[in-house]
């Protein structure tokens, strides 16, 4: 009678869970695409772990997934088709940061990563990941951007992030998205002219109140005051951004550009350049920046 007694409780109990559950996912539908979305890049890291980097990018890629190379674009399924599987090459990662829109269809990831060569030199490198994810036909979360910034410096501080928690984001990702009448091209046209004269008056109206930043050799930042003191701090001049692509998300909450930047210092010469990346949303006071990746060459 003790094992029948057992398999009831414990079927009663799993009936009450899944009952939470299903109540807790139907009440919070953006908490379920959250979780999916950390879920998704937990498995591909994994099979990256448990297979070859190659197999596991080209398993999770959308066909027109961008990334880069040498600090330019790259359509990603090109790139690992040509390359050879090489078992010395080792990639951990693990996210740290997720957002994703009201409808699911869109969202990014962010987290610390290590990078190991085991022949020849023994190369290592780390830095912080950022992907862009969005969901396919069949309802599964693709890669449409992979990119992120290299530490040279400092990493052990740096790297020492807790893992992506749904319970951490649910507020920034419970803000409902906006519906206004403008554009995001007309608000990154704005922000691109006015960055050229007065770039902190330029982040200041642009940035979301909830914002992440992501920089080499330093830990990214996730408020719109820390972002605006780092950026004082870097005595920019003028920045220019030349956008190479982009995507919107279906539900229109979401657009993010990727291409070139250069940026001015008043204490440098002669300007840094490299690739940025920039995630916009829409939201009640106009479309703001919620996400920026800048590497340096």
């Amino acid at each position: 009678m003790k094992p029948t007694l057992v398999r009831v409780i414990s079927y009663t109990g799993i009936l009450f869970i899944t009952s939470l559950t299903l109540c807790f996912v139907l009440q919070n539908p953006q908490s379920s695409h959250l979780q999916q979305l950390i879920a998704t890049e937990n498995q591909f890291a994994r099979q990256a772990a448990e297979t070859n980097i190659k197999q596991a990018f080209l398993s999770v890629m959308d066909t027109g997934a961008i990334l880069f190379s040498a600090g330019q674009p790259v359509k990603g399924v090109d790139l690992y088709r040509q390359m050879g599987v090489d078992t010395a090459q080792h990639l951990s990662w693990y996210p740290s940061y997720a957002r994703v829109t009201a409808a699911g269809d869109l969202g990014f990831t962010c987290g610390p990563y290590w990078y190991e060569y085991t022949r020849k030199d023994h190369t290592k490198s780390t830095g912080y990941f950022f992907s862009i994810w969005m969901r396919d036909l069949k309802g599964e979360f693709r890669l449409q951007l992979d990119g992120g910034v290299r530490h040279t410096k400092d990493t052990a501080s740096l790297l020492r992030m807790p893992m992506a928690d749904t319970n951490l984001f649910r507020s920034i990702n419970n803000n409902p998205p906006a519906i206004n009448n403008t554009s995001p091209q007309t608000a990154f046209e704005l922000f691109n002219k006015k960055i050229n004269n007065v770039p902190l008056t330029a982040y200041q109206l642009n940035l979301s109140a909830t914002v992440l930043l992501v920089r080499p050799n330093y830990p990214f930042l996730r408020e719109k005051e820390s972002v605006y003191k780092y950026l004082m701090k870097e005595d920019i001049s003028s920045v220019n951004y030349k956008i190479l692509g982009g995507k919107k998300a279906p539900s229109g909450e979401m657009y993010f550009y990727y291409g070139r930047i250069k940026v001015h210092h008043r204490s440098a010469v002669p300007a840094e350049e490299g690739y940025f990346v920039q995630i916009w949303r829409n939201e009640p006071e106009g479309w703001k920046i919620i996400a920026e990746v800048y590497q340096p060459e």
